[in-house]
């Protein structure tokens, strides 16, 4: 074989190290794991893991929606301050069914990605500008909604917070079905191959007979 078509490899450690998502993982579990060592019974018992999980779930899902907005190569800086009025939403009707509160903070926060979606695909807006005008509109809707801190009635806190020893239960089984619906949603259907598609180069796209309009709506709803 010629020299000229003698491909390159790179070793091992250096292919690992090449890849950014590997690097970040290795620098999460090598923190994760000094603590550990420096402060084993607190950050080990497992009130701790349960508090840590806790606070994972809701950043877990922002991820979640944030990737939906990457995907196609656009941002969305309104998810956490939808995810705030949903909460006060099911602050403020927690006197209703807990269904029927989470069934009206879902609907709510469909219409307002449908809407940042529709300014974005059909009115080209730049989804920057779109999104934090919505954040700050949406802030201002949560807070007259709840202008003071409410309590959660006490069942809701103990489905949230119910674990078996250290294994917060509730929790485990959200974080594996987002997990599970992220991954299906972008390898078994066709509108997630649209969606990277999309954001990949939306020439060919278009090219392809994708409709790039609807992919950034679904994307930010």
């Amino acid at each position: 074989m010629k020299a000229g078509n003698k491909q390159e490899t790179l070793p091992p450690i250096t292919g690992i190290l090449a890849n950014r998502a590997t690097i970040i993982w290795i620098v999460c579990l090598s923190l994760l794991g000094y603590i550990s060592v420096v402060q084993p019974a607190y950050f080990l018992s497992a009130d701790n893991i349960i508090a840590l999980f806790g606070r994972l779930l809701p950043i877990f899902y922002l991820a979640i929606a944030q990737s939906f907005a990457f995907s196609v190569f656009s941002i969305d800086l309104s998810v956490s301050a939808i995810m705030t009025l949903s909460t006060c939403i099911c602050a403020a009707f927690s006197y209703l069914d807990l269904s029927l509160c989470c069934l009206i903070a879902l609907i709510v926060g469909v219409v307002i990605g449908f809407v940042n979606g529709i300014l974005i695909a059909k009115f080209k807006i730049n989804p920057f500008i779109v999104t934090f005008a919505t954040q700050i509109a949406v802030f201002g809707v949560a807070l007259q909604i709840l202008p003071t801190p409410k309590t959660v009635p006490l069942y809701v806190y103990d489905i949230y917070t119910f674990s078996i020893g250290a294994f917060p239960v509730f929790t485990l089984i959200f974080i594996l079905l987002g997990f599970s619906f992220f991954y299906v949603f972008f390898n078994k259907f066709k509108v997630g191959f649209h969606l990277i598609a999309t954001g990949r180069d939306e020439k060919v796209a278009r090219e392809w007979g994708i409709n790039v309009q609807r992919a950034k709506i679904i994307a930010h709803t």
